[in-house]
């Protein structure tokens, strides 16, 4: 087995692991081929910060009854640009972020809310 906090045989998680997402905005600037048209009703542009979309969505949580997903700045989250490798596009340090529990079992079960939506 692989000792706790480890993931491989190099990689150590130092804290929390946090996800962040990036959305855009359907429909916006693109269209489906007539080709596929039978396939899908929905496009979604390239990354850009003019196509991104900052609405709130996901489950509603039961403290607050927002929901869970909300959009924050750059500076809320201390996160600055980062530029992709593959294509040079510049990402915002913007967007939807949930840390995850330290504890294994409540971290699973988090991911599972996630996922499932409830």
């Amino acid at each position: 087995g692989s000792a706790q906090g480890f993931f491989g045989r190099y990689m150590r998680v130092l804290g929390q692991v946090r996800f962040r997402q990036l959305r855009v905005q359907k429909d916006l600037g693109c269209a489906v081929p007539d080709y596929m048209s039978e396939y899908t009703l929905s496009c979604y542009p390239p990354y850009t910060p003019a196509s991104e979309d900052v609405s709130a969505f996901g489950p509603v949580g039961d403290v607050t009854g927002l929901p869970v997903w909300r959009w924050r700045t750059a500076n809320e989250m201390q996160e600055g640009t980062l530029v992709g490798k593959a294509t040079g596009t510049s990402y915002a340090g913007s967007g939807f972020n949930f840390s995850m529990p330290l504890g294994r079992q409540e971290a699973l079960d988090t991911l599972r809310e996630y996922r499932d939506g409830e």
